[in-house]
């Protein structure tokens, strides 16, 4: 029987846990109970200046429910990379062209700069510090990854493999980002990157190897550049995709999602979203559900 899987993901960005974001994440998650989540949780919260590690554990759980993954996520963020050994870069930058050197006792930076500025193996110690930070704190050891900007470059890819992950979901759809940012750099940055991925793209190994590293594409980008309707044209197009051809497992991937530090703004959009998906579903008999992904892809 042909099924739509819908992976919902959020990505934490690791600025900020404020508390109006979090608010609106839990009434998102009580009006869509059965919204199984995909969280890809970042530790720079716990390596900020003055972090109290006990209130930020509390913070992310509270909006974690049963059934839901933990991914992990990296932006390039100077007390991150620093508490992982790694000596910062503060450029290139994908919010201007030159970047300056941050204030030495400045708030944290980095967050715009590509982690694939980086090599392997300074991003594997990262990855290694980051691993350490979610054991420490009695989350579960992710299987998942997705690179700040969706920017996951070979080098990147590489260090996640190396590291035991099953797969990226780092591959967007730049056009979705096209004219939507206030500086054009990044989008111009995931056109050559991600030059074959659509929103109709479904999972593929991107490295092979003894354990291969799949790529789960995130193919319906996030609530931050799309809306309501432009989700459940995605939605469509894929279940349009599904009954066109005979697909190996009759099952095709929808990732739609948003981030935890602009949930209050622009969780209204997915909700949206997922409500037109849920009422043309239930007018036309399709059958859809949300992930999680099976560990297998």
């Amino acid at each position: 029987m042909n099924e739509v899987r819908v992976v919902l993901s959020v990505d934490w960005e690791g600025r900020e846990l404020d508390e109006k974001n979090l608010e609106a994440m839990i009434a998102f998650r009580e009006e869509f109970k059965e919204a199984a989540t995909l969280h890809f949780l970042n530790a720079a919260y716990f390596t900020k200046k003055n972090a109290n590690p006990e209130l930020v554990r509390k913070k992310i759980v509270s909006v974690l429910r049963k059934g839901d993954e933990h991914g992990l996520h990296i932006h390039g963020w100077k007390s991150l990379f620093e508490q992982s050994n790694v000596t910062y870069r503060y450029r290139p930058s994908w919010m201007c062209e030159r970047p300056v050197p941050p204030v030495s006792d400045g708030p944290d930076c980095g967050h715009d700069v590509p982690i694939s500025s980086y090599s392997v193996t300074e991003l594997r110690s990262v990855i290694q510090y980051s691993l350490d930070v979610f054991k420490r704190y009695d989350f579960s050891r992710p299987f998942g990854f997705r690179a700040g900007g969706w920017m996951a470059t070979q080098e990147v890819l590489e260090a996640v493999q190396k590291e035991g992950f099953l797969f990226d979901s780092s591959a967007v759809p730049s056009i979705f980002l096209k004219d939507k940012r206030k500086v054009p750099i990044l989008h111009d940055w995931l056109e050559p990157l991600w030059p074959d991925i659509t929103q109709t793209t479904q999972p593929y190994v991107i490295l092979e190897g003894p354990n291969p590293l799949w790529e789960v594409p995130d193919n319906g980008c996030l609530a931050d550049y799309m809306t309501g309707d432009e989700m459940f044209w995605v939605f469509k197009q894929n279940w349009e995709t599904l009954k066109d051809k005979k697909l190996k497992d009759n099952t095709i991937t929808v990732s739609l999602g948003y981030h935890q530090e602009t949930a209050a703004k622009y969780l209204p959009r997915l909700s949206d979203g997922l409500k037109k998906i849920s009422k043309f579903c239930k007018r036309e008999g399709i059958p859809w559900r949300f992930g999680p992904l099976p560990l297998e892809i």
